[in-house]
């Protein structure tokens, strides 16, 4: 089952739940609507049907998951803060009815429901359980739910009150001293009491009791009860009056008191601020009910109104709610209102005034001034007076006296509190005062008049005066007196001029003022902050430098102040932005430093986008610490002391998993079908206080494990997806930055078609290998032959020569043999001549029989190959005449096997190259060829410990020789690695490598391959000889 069949062993468990709950309240729900401000000046907000909301709402509740439930007519709804999302009961499961009479979220996350006319419902984790049967309801309709400290849920019927077992609803009769009458009201106070209107009547029923008392009190009916934080309990009745209940047993305090306000709802927030609606007047709210003792009439200012005409859906006002956030929610026949705190709050001025002026006055309040016909507005707190005077202004300077100089289109205005003298400019002159700033003389002003430049005036004289030498004959765009009593000038072409003694000093953008017109000029200390049309400059220690910001820079700046924190305020074109003292400290210390601030919009209370020209002055500090601004709709303000901070992180959802054929809801391990390449994941996080400003992150762990920045988006699209199993994690932070780290995961495994399987990748790559091994093998096979060809044309070659020798030389030796035997034949055998020629006809005997062998040997065929190949290389050895005390050794490892003659001749050829070198040129007393048959090839190594060969030569060769280059080439010829060591009085090495499948005859034969593991025995053959040596 969904709900505890085991509820009443456990109330001991119950009671310490909401214990603990109701004690983590004020921790949880700290923050609550300030009560110092107006019910107008918190920030409102609306949906209807247009907007997605149910209209004909009932009731509404908050889980523990963050969701707003809205019960309607209409049907069950939640709200995230964006999105109305009907709810659905899932496949199987049925309401009784679409219409919702009451909701009641308990502390364990869980949502009660009721339906008109009858069943009830228990939302919990995604499942739901329905009550529809008689025998699982109260005999009676219920049409409200409540439940008390000790974790009981009662329900209100029209014959009575019903208690839940955690089975079946109990009716609570006589013998609970309860008559069997329509319940209005149920409520729980502080003190664990349980309170109900009756009938007529209200009774109650102490914790841990189980008989309701009487109270005495006689009414029409009661549909409300509540509680105020000085412990009073407040009534709405019918038709009647909201008043207090009356002193029962001493239980309550005796200070009755009355608002005259017919309410059918009435709420107290988490600051003890009393909320009221009614059917005909909207919204109504009292900010210190505590104060109140005897009557008060409902249009008395201490009862504030919000009704249709503000904006409020209906005036036909039901329900409020706060959520954990402190925002208050108004349920209404039309929609669904919010009352929630923004730091700016907003002053609409009289219309039109446009164009603002700003002055900061005495004790907190502000001068407005515009630039068209409208007179000057003096703005006290909420109240906004007309004060007449200059209109048209278009600038304004406050001397070191306090006197006001306001300049217009026809003249100047001088203003002592609210006096105010007019002085008309010259006649000759035209245009409006654009800028004013003191001259140096005493009371001494400079007037900018239109285009006409500077004109001097002082208490109502103009004259003539030069303008101080260096600067420009046209006007300055803007001015400033710092506190070391500079006067600094803007000016349109983006230079900047500052007066100090009757000097002036000039700046333009070669001195790093780089931020287009200047518009603002404004310091406090020793520092001057310049707003211009490209951004935010700085002045510090005799030099300028623009401001660096992390993400979008800035844009027009048309209004600074620097508060006595040393944060700033800027009124720039994207909104008001807040630079902290920290970061202003970093960017003393560093001109190159970027700077975090934080941008203020429409989202926190400013009605409308920063006044970017006419700016003179847009952006104020009065006396009590607020910062005024000029926005293009009227006046907004903000404490920087009473900035509160939403430290609330936001719980996060995963909403639900889309693909191509279906959505999934389920929260549990998905599988997903076979072949899902691409989804889509719906998420979202319930700050419901700025839900616009919500961030998120999110990775897919699987796919990729960085942190993806999100935004404001509350989706997120994957493609190119394979199979197996994945964890998506989202978290969130709220509108002011704080994070919920935890967050919230989906895992889900997407199913392998049969081609992304384990075993048939296993299969592919084995057929990979097997055809790479086939291609591997036809190459080899492919490379032989080429040898083989290769041979074959050698072999042709040579045996033309054999033919060509055997018919011509040796033919021709073997006939002069002939004639010369036949001339000795006739000679005297004791001679001296006949022993010579007996001598050259055995000389020419010897010559026919080593040119047969040699013939012999060219017309070998290709199957003999080279049988022993290191006899071969010891013929090398016999060439030369060599010292004795020269010692040369042959080593040889593995199995002697035949060697592919063309092979076995080229690499003959490279070892004959290096031994002549190491014979001839390198004057070693050892020389050794080493020679392996290897498993993998065959390798040649000559090794000497003569001169060496010079790492030049080695590289590049000795012009004339060809001897290295020839080895090389051979080497690349029968697909061989050379590798040549040499250093000078220590050495060479020549190192042939050939591959085995090249380098053996017969390499794939039963009886090669065994031998890869029967080792062998290195042979050694060692010679001795004499011969002087050459070192190259």
């Amino acid at each position: 089952m969904y709900l505890n069949d085991n509820i009443r062993r456990r109330e001991y468990f119950v009671r310490v739940l909401l214990l603990c709950f109701f004690g983590a309240f004020a921790c949880s729900f700290a923050f609550a609507l300030d009560r110092d401000r107006t019910l107008k000046q918190f920030h409102h907000t609306a949906w209807t049907a247009k907007d997605g909301a149910p209209s004909q709402i009932s009731s509404l509740a908050q889980t523990d998951d963050g969701y707003l439930w809205i019960g309607s007519a209409r049907g069950l709804y939640k709200f995230d803060g964006v999105e109305f999302t009907q709810y659905m009961p899932p496949a199987g499961v049925s309401f009784p009815s679409h219409n919702v009479s009451s909701l009641l979220a308990t502390p364990d996350g869980g949502l009660w429901i009721t339906f008109r006319p009858a069943g009830l419902g228990f939302l919990k984790a995604g499942q739901i359980k329905v009550f529809s049967r008689p025998e699982e309801l109260p005999k009676s309709e219920a049409f409200g739910l409540a439940q008390d400290l000790d974790g009981r849920i009662w329900a209100a019927t029209l014959r009575g009150l019903a208690l839940f077992d955690g089975e079946r609803w109990l009716e609570i009769g006589s013998d609970w001293n309860l008559p069997s009458e329509r319940v209005w009201a149920m409520f729980t106070d502080r003190d664990g009491t349980f309170w109900i209107g009756i009938g007529d009547a209200v009774v109650f029923l102490p914790r841990g009791a189980k008989s309701f008392q009487q109270t005495g009190l006689h009414t029409v009916g009661v549909p409300r009860i509540a509680q105020a934080n000085d412990g009073r309990l407040w009534i709405t009745e019918w038709r009647k009056h909201i008043r207090t209940m009356p002193a029962v047993n001493g239980m309550l305090a005796a200070n009755d008191a009355e608002i005259g306000v017919e309410a059918v709802s009435l709420y107290f927030d988490r600051a003890g601020s009393l909320w009221m609606s009614d059917y005909r007047d909207g919204v109504k709210r009292v900010r210190f009910p505590e104060r109140l003792a005897g009557k008060l009439s409902g249009d008395s200012p201490e009862v504030e109104s919000f009704g249709a005409s503000d904006g409020l859906t209906s005036n036909t006002a039901f329900n409020f709610l706060e959520d954990r956030e402190g925002n208050v929610w108004a349920s209404s026949s039309k929609g669904l209102d919010r009352f929630s705190y923004r730091p700016f709050i907003s002053l609409e001025l009289p219309a039109p005034y446009s164009n603002l002026t700003l002055l900061p006055g005495e004790s907190g309040e502000v001068w407005v001034a515009t630039t068209i016909r409208n007179s000057l507005l003096r703005v006290s707190g909420e109240k906004i007076f007309k004060e007449g005077g200059p209109m048209e202004v278009a600038s304004v300077f406050r001397d070191s006296g306090g006197t006001a100089w306001w300049g217009n289109s026809g003249g100047i205005w001088k203003q002592n509190r609210n006096q105010f003298v007019f002085f008309p400019r010259p006649i000759s002159l035209t245009g409006g005062i654009w800028e004013i700033f003191p001259a140096d003389d005493p009371g001494g002003l400079w007037a900018r008049i239109g285009d006409s430049g500077l004109v001097h005036f002082n208490n109502g004289v103009w004259a003539g005066r030069e303008t101080p030498k260096g600067l420009p004959e046209k006007g300055p765009s803007c001015s400033f007196k710092d506190p070391q009593g500079r006067i600094w000038l803007g000016y349109s072409n983006g230079a900047v001029y500052f007066l100090e003694g009757g000097q002036v000093r000039a700046f333009s953008r070669n001195d790093g003022i780089d931020i287009g017109k200047i518009k603002v000029i404004r310091g406090r200390g020793a520092q001057i902050w310049l707003g211009g049309e490209t951004g935010l400059a700085m002045f510090n220690n005799g030099r300028f430098s623009s401001v660096n910001t992390v993400g979008e820079p800035f844009g027009a700046v048309s209004g600074i102040v620097e508060t006595e924190d040393g944060g700033l305020w800027l009124n720039e074109s994207h909104g008001i932005v807040h630079i902290p003292a920290s970061e202003r400290g970093q960017l003393l210390t560093d001109a190159a430093h970027r700077m975090n601030y934080r941008l203020y919009s429409i989202l926190d209370g400013i009605p409308g986008g920063p006044q970017i020209n006419y700016t003179v002055s847009t952006a104020v500090e009065t006396s009590d610490g607020r910062i005024w601004f000029a926005t293009d709709s009227g006046l907004t303000w903000i404490d920087p002391a009473r900035i509160e901070k939403n430290n609330l992180p936001p719980p996060v959802v995963v909403k639900s998993l889309t693909t191509d054929e279906q959505t999934y809801q389920s929260t549990e391990i998905l599988k997903l079908p076979k072949g899902t390449e691409s989804l889509r994941i719906n998420y979202t996080a319930l700050s419901l206080s700025v839900p616009e400003r919500v961030r998120f992150k999110y990775r897919l762990e699987g796919f990729h494990n960085e942190w993806l920045d999100a935004g404001t988006r509350r989706e997120a699209f994957f493609t190119n997806l394979g199979p197996g199993a994945y964890r998506f994690r989202v978290i969130a932070s709220n509108n002011d930055g704080v994070w919920n780290e935890e967050g919230a995961a989906l895992e889900f495994t997407i199913l392998p078609m049969f081609y992304q399987t384990n075993w048939f990748l296993a299969l592919c790559a084995a057929t990979l290998g097997f055809l790479a091994w086939l291609g591997y093998k036809w190459r080899v096979r492919q490379v032989k032959n080429l040898l083989h060809l290769q041979f074959q044309e050698r072999l042709a070659e040579r045996t033309r020569i054999a033919q060509d020798l055997h018919d011509t030389i040796l033919q021709g030796f073997v006939s002069a043999k002939m004639q010369l035997f036949a001339e000795v034949h006739d000679l005297p055998p004791e001679t001296l001549k006949t022993k010579r020629l007996k001598g050259v006809y055995e000389l020419l005997g010897q010559l026919i029989e080593e040119g047969r062998n040699k013939v012999k040997d060219l017309r070998a065929a290709e199957d003999d190959g080279f049988t022993d190949f290191e006899r071969e290389c010891l013929k090398i050895r016999e060439e030369f005449d060599i010292n004795k005390d020269m010692d040369f050794r042959m080593v040889i490892g593995g199995t002697p096997r035949p060697l592919h003659p063309l092979i076995g001749s080229e690499l003959l050829q490279i070892g004959h190259e290096a031994l002549i070198n190491a014979f001839l040129h390198s004057r070693a007393t050892a020389i050794e060829i080493e020679i392996e048959y290897g498993l993998k090839s065959l390798n040649l190594l000559v090794r000497d410990n003569g001169c060496g060969i010079d790492s030049e030569i080695l590289r590049s060769g000795r012009e004339g020789h060809w001897g290295l280059t020839g080895m090389r080439e051979r080497a690349e010829k029968i697909k061989a690695e050379i590798k040549i060591w040499s250093r000078v009085d220590v050495g060479t090495e020549v190192l042939v490598s050939v591959p085995r499948r090249f380098a053996f005859k017969n390499t794939g034969s039963f009886s090669n391959w065994i031998q890869k593991f029967i080792p062998t025995k290195p042979k050694t053959k060692n010679q001795s000889g004499s011969r002087g040596a050459k070192c190259l």
